[in-house]
């Protein structure tokens, strides 16, 4: 969905849309807002990954493959 700068004003005041802090109003164009960084940027620290859960993930990967090459088997297998 496309808003235009009265929407986007309409939509933040009725709560819809929310932007902290309020952008000024000399940041909005026709149909952008201009979102500014501040002087510094939040750096994440990513936690190391739990080794169970990624050999769920890759169980599940392996699992979508083989569905995906029994529906190509079954029923692609005319057009090859």
């Amino acid at each position: 969905m496309i808003l235009c700068d009265r929407e986007v004003e309409l939509a933040m005041d009725q709560g819809r849309v929310v932007i902290l802090p309020r952008p000024d109003r000399a940041l909005m164009d026709s149909m952008t807002v201009d979102l500014r960084l501040g002087k510094s940027l939040d750096r994440w620290t990513f936690s190391t990954p739990d080794p169970a859960v990624q050999a769920g993930v890759a169980r599940l990967q392996l699992r979508r493959l083989r569905e995906a090459v029994y529906y190509v088997d079954r029923h692609c297998r005319k057009w090859l």
